[in-house]
């Protein structure tokens, strides 16, 4: 077990290699300002809402033992802390621990197991996680071909 552990600690360990950054003073500025205020607003109501009921409901197990299915059912209960947790989180960028909270699932690349390496780790993340990762990736898909060159 604690070869498993020291594996995936080492494997999911982040790396910080940017050092100085005045190399992206040389980058050429893609995004106008009434786009990155577009990214940068805090979402409304109704933009967490249409998040959250856009999403896969499943049933996979999550840390907080509450699946996207849960939050839709008792959206009524839930809405105002979700909405608000939400918003809180995007003016102050640092989430609580609980919402890094992760499951991790080792899913097999190969019939023939013979180490650590022969799996690839997932994260099982809980639904507020989810949420956001969601509503950031939705903003940025719009200017993402503004930002990545075809090379």
């Amino acid at each position: 077990m604690e070869a498993g552990r020291t594996y995936f600690e080492t494997l999911l360990k982040v790396k910080q290699t940017l050092g100085n950054m005045e190399w992206l003073d040389y980058i050429p500025k893609c995004v106008s300002q009434e786009q990155n205020d577009g990214l940068c607003c805090p979402p409304d109501n109704e933009e967490i809402k249409k998040t959250l009921f856009g999403m896969k409901i499943d049933n996979a197990p999550r840390p907080d033992d509450m699946g996207v299915n849960s939050f839709i059912a008792y959206w009524d209960i839930v809405r105002k802390d979700l909405c608000e947790a939400i918003k809180e989180f995007l003016c102050k960028s640092i989430p609580p621990l609980t919402w890094k909270s992760t499951f991790i699932a080792l899913i097999p690349k190969t019939l023939a197991l013979k180490s650590f390496a022969d799996f690839r780790p997932i994260s099982l993340c809980n639904v507020y996680y989810k949420v956001i990762s969601r509503l950031v990736s939705r903003r940025l898909k719009h200017i993402l071909p503004l930002i990545i060159s075809q090379e």
